[in-house]
């Protein structure tokens, strides 16, 4: 069933339970950006070009410290400017980015040494399976969640860890967003491509007008 807010968005609700956004609004199209590709400007904005570990404090408090593992290779998909980077190499992981923004793969390699591949999820092409995928702040961002999620499965090796970060449902006008979460929806799209969730918590320190839902989930093996 389509729900059309005041607007003049209009959403549905996936078979997995979760909503998303089917067409914007006149006023949301001027202002969303081209295929949610982040610039320099944006990201100043954001204010993530700072020193951010508030995110990394908040992500261990939420589900736990990433295990450690020397020599294990973690990747991230939508790193944007990853705050994750120094705590994963803290850890003993090959740290791996993936983000559509050229600037921000710059960034990450002028800044941290690492490897960033720029290019949307789907056109990634993997030449290892990975322990751990990271994926903070990528689902909401994504034309098809679903599809991402079967991404991030074939890369990730049997029993790895998946750790997600998306904002819940309640805030339905944010204008970069496509997709909206709740728990329950997000264990029920993890069901479906073979994850089971190992922690979940929902917190709301960073910002304040909508909760985060922080899920670490395990691969089946």
């Amino acid at each position: 069933m389509t729900e059309r807010q005041a607007c003049g968005c209009e959403y549905e609700c996936s078979e997995y339970g979760a909503r998303y956004r089917k067409s914007r609004c006149a006023s949301h199209v001027r202002h969303t950006p081209v295929q949610n590709i982040f610039t320099e400007e944006k990201y100043r904005k954001m204010g993530v070009l700072a020193e951010a570990s508030a995110h990394v404090e908040e992500l261990c408090r939420s589900v736990g410290e990433l295990p450690c593992m020397p020599g294990g290779h973690l990747i991230e998909f939508g790193a944007g400017v990853s705050p994750y980077v120094t705590m994963v190499q803290a850890k003993g992981y090959i740290y791996t980015a993936v983000d559509s923004s050229e600037w921000a793969c710059n960034h990450m390699r002028n800044k941290f040494d690492v490897p960033a591949h720029c290019c949307l999820i789907d056109d990634f092409v993997a030449d290892r399976l990975y322990d751990v995928v990271l994926a903070a702040h990528v689902l909401e961002h994504v034309p098809d969640a679903p599809a991402a999620l079967s991404k991030f499965s074939q890369v990730l090796k049997p029993g790895g860890l998946l750790y997600l970060i998306v904002p819940d449902d309640r805030d339905l006008h944010n204008q970069d967003h496509n997709w909206f979460f709740t728990v329950g929806s997000l264990y029920s799209i993890l069901d479906a491509f073979g994850f089971v969730p190992v922690a979940c918590a929902v917190d709301t320190t960073i910002v304040p007008h909508e909760d985060f839902i922080y899920c670490v989930a395990r691969k089946q093996a």
